[in-house]
């Protein structure tokens, strides 16, 4: 595409300061003709990566415009955000997998973040979700002036990384192109522009052709994995969208760049049971032995991923997945399994080696709660409203026994041996109703000695 952008000052109104600033300086106050670009040759397609940097007032915008103009179809980058009490997660993308996928190129992934209102962002969150709308909306061409210019720089290169992965990603149908313009060059590494524009002032231009590539974000060395502690988990945790308290820890490591953790898994001793387990290793840690028997074998055998945590800005580049590839195998046990629930709409798990061997059932009094729940006219949004359903349950327990003794048994599923709050503290069971009661996690092995000898693939029956 051939561009010529010029344009002459507008004429401006008489007064006595105008008039003593062309004396002092000897100028006349007729128009000026200001030529920003002269028969400049820009490749514009999509897939493709155009940026454009230059000091600030160099005509970079100008730019911007003059190409957008030329265009049949563009999409400049939203300048506003949804109204109304509309949650982050519903506000991107036509469904749930290019809602997540979105917001995960634009750093905004975090879960409790999902469920905000957007007029409850910082600033440099609600960019992000203007940018993630932008991206969502099928648009051929993603143009934004000033891109990333609001956002710290860590997250600046993290976010032109994940631009540069989508634009090289094709699939059913190409990538939009991208037509962006900024004054940091902090992000040309991470961004690989196909082509870069560099703006002087006048018409000074210079183009650079370039070749991208796939290579993790530039300061990918500067991370390092090591031993970490309680300390880091609780430095993260907030950023998990599960209880902050731990169980049986076993080790603790951390991903740091500079002085600050922005990673952390915590491995722990697995729980006694679990079909899916059961199955796969043909009732190896079950029956035949005691009980006490059974618990030291899997001590000994195998842990579990109890947690494991990267901060919201730099998520998109595969940290999740490099935290696990470097440590499992410091653990000094021959299996490491994860059960999540995420984990089955990302591929963080089986891009570090784990295999998925089934998601867990629906256990009998889940399913049974459940049943009567919906039979008393509840949907989803409100069983999942721990507001909404402490205030249901108020109102109904009292003419509903039955329902009485379904949730004190699937509490009793949950929490063994813990008393069910029911009279006391109906807004702590309505809390723990609305975050587990439907949960099906995903099941994950990881072998440390090779491949898997027994895989499993179907689901797992529902527990009795």
């Amino acid at each position: 595409m051939r561009i010529d952008v010029a344009y002459e000052s507008a004429p401006l109104a008489r007064s006595e300061r105008t008039a003593a600033v062309q004396d002092l300086f000897g100028i006349g106050a007729a128009p000026r003709k200001v030529i920003i670009a002269r028969g400049v040759e820009l490749d514009v397609a999509p897939g493709k990566i155009l940026l454009v940097t230059g000091p600030s007032g160099s005509g970079k915008s100008s730019i911007l415009r003059a190409l957008t103009n030329s265009l049949d179809r563009q999409s400049v980058m939203a300048d506003s955000l949804p109204g109304g009490n509309v949650a982050v997660i519903d506000s991107v993308g036509r469904d749930m997998d290019e809602a997540l996928r979105m917001l995960g190129v634009c750093g905004l992934s975090e879960a409790y973040l999902m469920l905000r209102n957007p007029a409850e962002l910082s600033d440099g969150q609600k960019y992000r979700l203007r940018l993630a709308l932008t991206l969502a909306s099928g648009a051929p061409y993603v143009v934004a002036d000033e891109f990333c210019s609001l956002l710290d720089r860590t997250t600046a290169k993290v976010i032109a990384c994940n631009i540069r992965k989508l634009a090289l990603r094709y699939s059913e149908a190409p990538p939009p192109g991208f037509i962006l313009a900024t004054a940091h060059e902090d992000i040309i590494e991470d961004l690989q522009p196909d082509t870069l524009v560099r703006k002087g002032f006048g018409d000074s231009t210079v183009i650079e052709q370039r070749t991208p590539e796939r290579k993790p974000v530039s300061f990918f060395r500067q991370l390092e994995v090591e031993p970490g502690g309680r300390e880091d988990w609780r430095a993260l945790s907030e950023f998990h969208y599960k209880s902050k308290h731990l169980g049986a820890v076993d080790r603790i490591f951390r991903l740091r760049l500079g002085a600050q953790s922005v990673g952390v898994v915590v491995y722990a001793y697995p729980a006694a049971q679990n079909s899916i387990r059961n199955r796969a290793f043909a009732g190896r840690y079950c029956g035949r032995v005691t009980a006490r028997e059974r618990r030291r074998l899997l001590n000994r055998e195998l842990r579990v991923v109890q947690r494991i945590v990267i901060d919201p800005r730099l998520r998109g580049l595969g940290l999740a997945s490099h935290l696990l590839r470097e440590t499992v195998g410091r653990l000094d046990v021959p299996f490491v399994e994860c059960i999540a629930v995420m984990a089955g709409f990302s591929r963080f798990l089986e891009n570090a080696g784990f295999v998925c061997l089934g998601r867990s059932g629906l256990p009998k009094a889940g399913r049974n709660l459940l049943g009567a729940l919906r039979g008393l006219g509840l949907d989803n949004s409100t069983i999942h409203d721990p507001g909404a359903l402490s205030h249901v349950l108020q109102a109904r327990l009292a003419e509903h026994a039955q329902l009485a003794g379904l949730l004190r048994r699937w509490w009793a599923t949950r929490r063994q041996g813990v008393p069910c709050p029911l009279e006391e503290r109906l807004d702590v069971v309505a809390r723990e109703v609305a975050r587990h009661v439907s949960s099906r996690p995903f099941y994950y092995l990881y072998d440390n000695r090779g491949a898997l000898e027994t895989p499993v693939t179907q689901e797992a029956q529902d527990e009795n």
